[in-house]
């Protein structure tokens, strides 16, 4: 195995789909997870001069290349924070549609789906089977199950980009 250093940026570019195997936990972070990567973003976000900031591993192996279609990737560690990041960017992108629907859509086609893709394959992200209906409903901009703790996860980060905007008064996002 070899392990190398990449960005945000480099993970969700071009057409990947990261697939949480069904072994592995459903999505159980909680409010302090939240806190810790909100506190994390905005501590990047914030800095100056630009900073780059370790949020830890990301373990995959590769189970299929496709020079035209999507790529697709078995994730072996580092799934809560995927799905975590993926539903702090839907938030923003949801965010973002009333004043600035250029980084909405940005936000979509960069880290939320594969633009040309059908299917499962149109998700960057397949979580497994338990959590994939109150996460594609997410990141459908529909969440639905009240029960489930990715809806919960995406209510939290709405909540903190609201804030975030109120004390900056909506400059965040134009």
């Amino acid at each position: 195995m070899k392990g190398a250093e990449t960005t945000f940026q480099e993970l969700f570019s071009g057409q990947k789909t990261y697939r949480i195997p069904y072994f592995q936990r459903q999505y159980d972070w909680k409010d302090k997870n939240w806190e810790d990567t909100w506190e994390d973003v905005l501590a990047v976000t914030e800095a100056i001069p630009p900073c780059r900031h370790f949020m830890g591993a990301i373990v995959t192996k590769c189970l299929t290349t496709a020079p035209q279609g999507v790529s697709s990737f078995l994730v072996i560690d580092g799934q809560q924070r995927l799905i975590s990041l993926s539903l702090l960017l839907a938030a923003l992108r949801d965010a973002a549609k009333g004043c600035n629907p250029a980084l909405a859509k940005r936000i979509e086609g960069l880290y939320l789906r594969n633009e040309y893709a059908s299917g499962s394959d149109a998700y960057k992200i397949l979580p497994t089977s338990r959590d994939q209906r109150a996460y594609f409903s997410t990141i459908d901009a529909s969440p639905r199950d009240q029960a489930s703790r990715i809806v919960a996860a995406y209510r939290y980060f709405s909540e903190r980009i609201a804030r975030f905007r109120e004390s900056h008064n909506d400059e965040a996002l134009a």
